[in-house]
């Protein structure tokens, strides 16, 4: 089975304390979406897969 359709984004967090936090955020984002979404009444599982980038010291600087 191949999907027909791929979206992707990106989950931006800032201001955590350590690599352990941000892990965590990256687990409750896996775990709730594992459980199935409701649409038009039909139940829709989808298999995403997380990737962590961390930048350490970096300010980004808006203009």
């Amino acid at each position: 089975m191949r999907p027909f359709l791929i979206d992707r984004f990106a989950l931006v967090v800032s201001n955590f304390e350590d690599r352990e936090t941000v892990n965590a955020v990256a687990r409750r984002v896996q775990k709730s979406l594992k459980e199935p979404f409701v649409v038009d009444g039909k139940s829709i599982l989808i298999s995403p897969r997380v990737s962590i980038v961390a930048l350490y010291g970096t300010r980004l600087n808006r203009q």
